[in-house]
């Protein structure tokens, strides 16, 4: 219990008690207990009531008094909203484009104008008991707004979506798994080759990625794939990726320059010198940067770098090597929730074939 979330736990615990078929109309202990008994605070318990009271869950019947609602009583909305599970507080919302709340914010966005009620108990809550309750509860549909990739997601996100899908809930997902479900991810492929493509019109003939490896996830890979495309249509040679592992932690900066720079020396001192380095993502670019300054080789002049995710604004590692990304890519956040949003207003309306669908939403070149 300790190890989730005080706010995650608390709703959890209420609503597995008020969807029991004998707890209609029966009142809920006072908040001080209710408190005591989930180990959480009375803020906390008060929260987590007042979620379950949108939901129809629960009715007032004095100010302190809170009876479990007749499931036949409860307004068709709140009994059939559609789900949004995610961590994203609405405080967060005000930062950059390249955030990746930023598709949690763009599928409300959408979700609103749609004009479908939302529910949005978070993505921590998805364990057996609640996934049983919600099943049972028949929600119109499910959104989960964080990543799902093989390998970096919540493995019970996927065990939970794949669990709606299967039970005919309509249920759209960011990424690329489960196959189960309805599907919306950016365009890896794409955004690879506009990179790539910007460099040759640079005159950088001579590209690196410099990537964490050698294992990839399937996004990566597709990186590549638009990577090499690009070097093919421009007629110029292909290097292998560069695999190296990634120490992620400030502290570790300086080994990881020195790592950086054993990797890079071989390919500036080849008879065909690098002219260009593709990172992973914008973060990755301080430490290269630095490496490349280790070698003698002065980033932007010798040597661009470019990164990806449009998040050089939001990157602490800048502090220690202030050298922006040549350029990025910006995976267009916002836009991927609200076709998030679409494909699920589209799966609940019945106009979309059995198959689950997959969309990629383009991106675009970005500047600092």
């Amino acid at each position: 219990m300790t190890s989730e979330r005080p706010r995650a736990r608390a709703l959890r615990l209420l609503r597995a008690t008020a969807a029991e078929p004998i707890a209609a109309g029966l009142p809920l202990p006072p908040e001080r207990l209710l408190a005591d008994q989930y180990q959480v605070s009375r803020t906390t318990i008060r929260w987590a009531l007042a979620q379950l009271a949108r939901e129809g869950l629960l009715r007032n019947v004095t100010g302190r008094t809170r009876l479990v609602a007749d499931p036949s009583a409860r307004p068709a909305m709140a009994c059939h909203p559609v789900y949004v599970f995610s961590q994203i507080e609405e405080s967060q919302v005000n930062r950059s484009e390249g955030w990746g709340g930023n598709v949690h914010v763009g599928l409300l966005n959408a979700m609103r104008s749609l004009g479908h009620a939302v529910l949005i108990p978070g993505s921590s809550l998805l364990d057996e008991a609640t996934v049983a309750c919600l099943l049972r509860e028949r929600p119109a549909g499910v959104l989960i707004p964080e990543p799902m990739y093989t390998g970096a997601s919540d493995p019970s996100l996927m065990l939970a979506a794949e669990a709606f899908a299967k039970a005919g809930i309509p249920t759209v997902v960011f990424g690329e798994f489960p196959a189960a479900c309805d599907r919306v991810c950016s365009d890896h492929e794409l955004g690879a080759h506009l990179l790539s493509t910007w460099l040759l019109n640079r005159g950088r003939r001579h590209q690196l990625c410099l990537w964490p490896g050698p294992t990839t996830p399937a996004w990566l890979e597709r990186r590549r794939i638009g990577h090499e495309r690009a070097l093919r249509e421009g007629g110029v040679a292909i290097r292998p990726v560069e695999w190296m592992n990634w120490l992620s932690r400030d502290e570790d900066f300086e080994t990881l320059v020195l790592a950086l720079a054993g990797h890079l020396a071989p390919h500036l001192l080849s008879a065909q010198p690098i002219d260009s380095i593709l990172a992973m993502i914008d973060g990755h670019v301080p430490a290269i940067c630095a490496a490349l300054r280790h070698c003698g080789r002065e980033p932007g002049r010798d040597v661009d770098v470019v990164g990806y995710d449009a998040l050089w604004a939001e990157c602490p590692q800048r502090l220690l090597c202030p050298v922006p990304p040549a350029a990025s890519i910006d995976k267009c956040n916002l836009q991927i929730g609200k076709a998030m949003a679409t494909l699920l207003d589209e799966r609940m309306a019945g106009i979309l074939p059995p198959e689950p669908q997959l969309r990629q939403i383009a991106p675009r070149l970005a500047f600092t």
